[in-house]
């Protein structure tokens, strides 16, 4: 009977250590649907993020982005790029700041992409970063995690606009760490400035399909590495 006893103690245990952890299992389940529901990713840039130069809407960066962050991460994303803007009109009080409208609608991480636009612009180095510098304390005041790219290749550009926008590469990447997605050189023709032949959309400024989705890919690696966000 001692024996019987105890075999009913064992099944006993082992069935509430079951449920337990059925339990455990279903609510960590639901938590991260729960938790997966209410992240939103917001792109914030210019032209490319825009996606000039892909043949569609959905051949574009973002536009491959947003079926593969959802089906990965449950993640929806939205696009407030706008062709021919500048870091200015991302700081936080600028009329209709991009930053500032992209965590009013929810926004629980921003990638952030402007490439080239300041330079040619005349826009120096140092208010660049400046304007950066503003960009990143305003989502982080917000609690808002932040990624940025890198500038990517600009034909025509003189030897002053492309030291300039290497000096923000520089500074953003040593900041920014595994924050930066660095697309440039996978970009980057043997000139040193501009986009490769066989990526360009023909302009010299944008990209077609295949450079989207060479950008497409190094945002994907990040994404998967989790070590920014």
């Amino acid at each position: 009977m001692q024996l019987q006893s105890n075999n009913w103690g064992s099944k006993q245990t082992f069935a509430n250590a079951f449920l337990t952890l059925a339990f455990c299992s279903i609510s960590f389940f639901l938590l991260s649907k729960a938790t997966a529901a209410t992240e939103k990713m917001v792109v914030i840039g210019s032209s490319t993020a825009a996606g000039n130069g892909a043949s569609a809407p959905n051949a574009s960066w973002v536009g491959l982005l947003k079926p593969w962050l959802l089906n990965r991460r449950g993640w929806k994303v939205e696009n407030f790029a706008v062709a021919g803007t500048l870091t200015s009109s991302a700081v936080c009080l600028a009329t209709g700041s991009a930053t500032t409208r992209a965590i009013s609608s929810g926004a629980t991480h921003l990638i952030v992409s402007f490439p080239s636009n300041d330079a040619t612009a005349g826009v120096t180095s140092a208010a660049t970063l400046e304007n950066w510098r503003d960009i990143l304390q305003c989502a982080a005041d917000k609690g808002v995690k932040v990624a940025v790219m890198s500038t990517i290749p600009r034909a025509g550009l003189t030897v002053e606009q492309v030291n300039n926008i290497d000096r923000v590469d520089k500074e953003l990447k040593q900041t920014l760490g595994p924050c930066f997605i660095d697309v440039r050189n996978l970009l980057l023709d043997a000139d040193g400035s501009s986009p490769k032949a066989s990526l360009s959309a023909g302009d010299g400024v944008h990209f077609n399909d295949r450079g989207h989705l060479v950008i497409f890919n190094q945002v994907s690696i990040f994404l998967r590495s989790k070590q920014c966000f």
